[in-house]
């Protein structure tokens, strides 16, 4: 649950109710949006990194989409500092 307090306190994404597993509710704010469209300069394509998480999660690529999340919340602490 540390993740999703993260986003939260971040304002990132929006939750309402906490239950004993997580968060019920939890929807992306604006910010969070806007997050997923940046495009990390360490990247080399230019497709922004909500299309590449879609496609591999279709793909069935967990274990890249996983990398992909984390470099979309490493850009996302960039835009913090």
């Amino acid at each position: 649950m540390g993740t999703i307090e993260w986003l939260r306190d971040a304002g990132y994404i929006d939750c309402g109710k906490k239950c004993l597993f997580g968060y019920q509710d939890c929807v992306l704010t604006a910010r969070g949006l806007e997050m997923l469209k940046s495009v990390p300069e360490s990247v080399q394509t230019k497709k922004p990194i909500g299309d590449r998480l879609v496609a591999l999660l279709k793909e069935k690529s967990m274990a890249l989409a996983m990398e992909t999340a984390k470099t979309a919340i490493s850009a996302g602490i960039g835009l913090l500092k």
